[in-house]
């Protein structure tokens, strides 16, 4: 049986009388403990224990003597309990009105030490309860309404029931408290400065929680104001009241009653059996993420299992962890409430997660609203194409899951209906593991995205919704370096690019490869190369070149437009190229015929990350160029290429191949391939002294602050701007090709001129401004002019695209044999048979360009674009973004996702 303590002042023997006397009409033994006497601090000493400052902080006024002395009296108790080495004790003040169910209480309470801290026995006002848990004078016994239970119990009727109110009561005549509530107690108010029944059920504070006993075994008190407390104020002293600082520690104890108490309340025990189920979830979507991490090219690699391992756990940990939260409310309603809710969310995320395991399997993309849209749309049954038994096995397979959901949800509930002593255990352990693995794959990624580490970045691309963290700046911090990919990995990961082997015939000594010089200039619209805005390069391109009138990118930027440039296939195969590091055919063909490189850009090469895939593999790859202004820049990059080619004509005649090319002098046995990319529109910048050809315009020498613009801004003094950049770029263009000529380099050499993508000007009237942003002709239309001895001038009005220029040159200019369709989604640039569709990309949406080649799709006119993008398949759109009705023909949709997951292995 519990130790029973009746605090009491030894000036108050009447007290003790009484209480004693009632107390042994109830057979209770107890103890008199001597409480401390307030008149000791009258005269104006403060005991150590009190702190006027935290008084200040957490109370609305100053404390009397009494109040001080209370506490320390309460201080004593608890000292006591620990110095006697009591399991627990009750602790009662000599004027508390004992009923006569107090020793049945103090039968149960003793009963259960172990599974209750500390308890309110006098609550004569307190009604809302969080949770109630019946308890028997012999033990917990079982809740004949189907509540929860406190533990095991021995089947007798319930007396009583131990409450979590949601505001634990003010009067302290009678509490229970544990030795770890002592201990607790004691450290939390070594320093007090508010009342001891205020700052005792602060429980955020203390760490102590109190439950309250019902119905209370103890009624109240026969006097309001204990003896303790009924002290005169110290001679001479004002007690001040703080009006604020009361409206405060209300609202703070509001506040943290609804934030912790609450919490704790749904966290420990309604949400317990939920808790277990969405663990059970958790493991199931673990087990189901392993299809897309396990075997492939990194399989043996120590690190990429790792990463798989911790990033499949972690992953689906937090999804299991954000579906308890998001059953919160639910469960708040009423358990039945939170186990629908929990049954049909469970159940869609299983679903979910099973059909992108197949569509990831077969396009290697995952499951966007794009895709469910479509699935949805009338039109679905002419996109998705499937037999019936697929249906037939589609309709068990659901059942399937929601019969295993609603199973593991009934088990959860067996396993968790009496609170069990392990379910704490197993929520901290499961919570601290999935953590744990959190930090260990997102610290994995961004060493590996900073080190280019195929095995863990290949592997990141299996998981859905999912975005691991980069961190260059905290891992350079650290000392790690940044990879120079000097060697190219030999595998692909889930790449299978490409589809067969490119084999370039061998070099004849009397034919050797010409030299390939790439001219790209960034921003650079379709329609600024005219005759008044670069009459020099329209000169030249009237003279010596085949313009291709009708040439789209491949997508709206740079990263996008340079990839479907150089590896000739949609811009939505980035990530996973970038990821296994994996070059693009084009340059390991250049590679295998012994070219020499030349790779000078104004802009760096390191974001996007052409380093780690167009010009992977590149010895000495120079990433940034030196300049202070964009000017600056594109001159030196243009400076250092003809240096280049100097060099190579000054080499001796024992180094050099007389006849092949290079021009004047004698020239290097290897054929050259030149990049030159100029970055002066992409800044929308001009230097202060170039001629303003075309006014009104805006100062654009530090280029131009996008936040200023808006749909009332007037874009011609802007359009102005960018032409006279352009005007600048055209001279700059005819210095690089006068140069050339005096070189002897137009002789044998194939110069493509183009830009990246476009440049918007509020042309659509949507407060457009730049690139990036939508799929109009002004950010995807580019010039394109191909200089290539042999190709007479020429204007062809027919659609070409990005994915053309590489096959073109292979096969027309290097020989390769190898069909176009075995690694890029283009064609030659000399074919004018129409295409169904081009597609496009930007960082973040994918979009078609019909083109109104296929029979049967005559519902959509060509020339509109169809934009896929993370809010689902939106309306078409004219090449200039105007919405129609025009209907999306679905064939040309389930053409397109082929095109975009050919390159995966299957």
């Amino acid at each position: 049986m519990l130790p029973v303590l009746v605090i009491n002042l030894d000036r108050s023997p009447e007290r003790l009388a009484k209480i004693g006397a009632r107390l042994a009409e109830l057979g209770v033994a107890w103890e008199r403990l001597p409480a401390v006497d307030g008149r000791e601090f009258a005269n104006g000493t403060l005991p150590e224990n009190y702190s006027p400052a935290l008084n200040r902080a957490r109370y609305h006024r100053e404390l009397n003597a009494g109040e001080i002395a209370c506490f320390l009296s309460f201080r004593k108790a608890w000292r006591t309990i620990l110095e006697k080495k009591w399991d627990g004790a009750v602790v009662l003040e000599d004027d508390a009105v004992l009923s006569d169910d107090f020793p049945a209480a103090l039968a149960a309470l003793s009963a259960n030490i172990g599974k209750w801290n500390a308890v309110k026995l006098c609550a004569p006002n307190t009604r809302l309860f969080r949770s109630q848990v019946p308890l028997a004078a012999g033990g917990v016994a079982g809740d004949a309404g189907g509540g929860d239970t406190f533990g095991g119990g021995s089947g007798t009727p319930p007396r009583f029931r131990l409450v979590s109110p949601f505001k634990i009561p003010n009067l302290n005549p009678a509490q229970a408290f544990t030795t770890g509530a002592a201990r607790a107690l004691l450290d939390a108010t070594e320093k007090f400065g508010a009342p001891a029944d205020v700052e005792i059920r602060n429980y955020w504070r203390t760490g102590v929680y109190f439950n309250v006993l019902v119905p209370p075994p103890v009624a109240g008190c026969d006097d309001a104001t204990s003896d303790i407390e009924r002290v005169e104020p110290r001679a001479g002293e004002k007690f001040k009241k703080r009006g604020f600082s009361k409206i405060k520690n209300k609202l703070l104890f509001a506040l943290n009653t609804f934030a912790i108490s609450f919490c704790r309340d749904y966290a420990a025990r309604a949400l317990s059996p939920f808790f277990l189920f969405c663990l059970a979830n958790g493991v199931l979507w673990a087990l189901l993420g392993l299809r897309g991490v396990a075997g492939g090219a990194w399989s043996s690699d120590l690190r990429g299992a790792i990463f798989a391992i911790t990033a499949d756990i972690g992953h689906y940990g937090i999804v299991a962890l954000a579906l308890l939260v998001l059953l919160a409310p639910f469960v708040v309603l009423s358990r039945r409430a939170g186990a629908v809710a929990g049954v049909v969310l469970s159940s869609l995320l299983t679903l979910f997660l099973v059909a992108d395991g197949f569509v990831f399997d077969q396009f290697k993309q995952h499951i966007n609203l794009s895709y469910v849209q479509m699935f949805l749309s009338p039109d679905g049954r002419d996109i998705f194409v499937f037999p019936p038994v697929f249906w037939v096995l589609s309709a068990v397979g659901v059942a399937l899951i929601i019969g295993v959901e609603i199973g593991m949800f009934l088990v959860s509930g067996k396993f968790t209906i009496r609170q069990p002593s392990w379910l704490r255990r197993v929520r901290i352990a499961t919570t601290g593991g999935v953590l744990l693995c959190v930090l260990v794959f997102e610290s994995l990624h961004a060493w590996a995205a900073f080190v280019a580490y195929p095995p863990v970045l290949v592997r990141a691309e299996a998981f859905p919704a999912f975005y691991p963290l980069t961190a260059k700046r905290f891992m350079r911090s650290l000392g790690f370096k940044q990879a120079n990919l000097q060697k190219v990995p030999d595998s692909s990961g889930t790449l299978n690019y490409p589809l067969e082997k490119i084999t370039p015939p061998p070099v004849a000594e009397s034919a050797p490869p010409p030299d390939i010089l790439f001219v790209l200039v960034d921003a650079w619209r379709a329609d600024a190369l005219a005759p008044e805005v670069m009459p020099r390069l329209s000169k030249r391109a009237a003279a010596g070149a085949v313009r291709f009138e009708n040439h789209v990118s491949g997508g709206n930027a740079t990263r996008c437009g340079l990839f479907s440039l150089f590896y000739a296939i949609p811009a939505t195969y980035w990530n996973s190229f970038f990821s296994a590091n994996r070059r693009p055919v084009f340059m390991e063909t250049l590679d295998a015929l012994n070219y020499e490189f030349a790779i000078f850009a104004s802009a760096g090469l390191l974001n996007p990350e052409f380093d780690r895939t167009v010009f992977a593999g590149i010895p000495n790859l120079r990433i940034r160029t030196e300049g202070e202004t964009v000017f600056e820049r594109d001159a030196r990059a243009q400076e250092e290429f003809l240096r280049f080619l100097d060099a190579r004509n000054a080499k001796t005649p024992s180094q050099s191949n007389a006849g092949s090319a290079g021009g004047t002098g004698g020239a290097s046995a290897k054929p050259f391939f030149g990049f030159l990319f100029y970055d002066v529109l992409h800044s929308f910048a001009l230097a202060r002294d170039a001629e303003r050809k075309f006014l009104p315009t805006v100062e654009g020498e530090n280029g131009v602050n996008y936040m200023a613009l808006s749909n009332r801004t007037d874009p011609l003094p802007y359009i102005n701007l960018y032409k006279n950049s352009v005007f600048h770029l055209d001279k700059q263009l005819e210095t690089l090709f006068a140069a050339l000529e005096k070189r002897g380099v137009l002789q044998n050499t194939i110069i493509v001129v183009t830009g990246d993508h476009g440049q918007e000007i509020n042309d659509t009237r949507t407060n457009t401004w730049g690139h990036n942003s939508n799929f109009s002709s002004h950010q995807t239309h580019v010039p394109l002019l191909v200089f290539w001895k042999g190709k007479p001038p020429a204007v062809l009005r027919h659609r070409t695209t990005h994915f053309d220029i590489v096959p073109t040159l292979l096969g027309e200019a290097l020989g390769v044999a190898t069909p176009p369709v075995a690694y890029s989604s283009g064609r030659s640039l000399f074919d004018p048979a129409p295409r169904p569709f081009t597609i496009l990309a930007s960082y973040s949406k994918t979009a078609l360009l019909y083109e109104g080649a296929v029979a049967g799709a005559e519902s959509i006119p060509a020339g509109h674009v169809l934009v896929l993008n993370k809010y689902g398949f939106g309306e078409p759109r004219t090449f200039d973004y105007r919405a129609t009705g025009a209907k999306p023909p679905p064939h040309v949709l389930r053409e397109a996702w082929t095109e975009m997951s050919r390159f995966f292995a299957k």
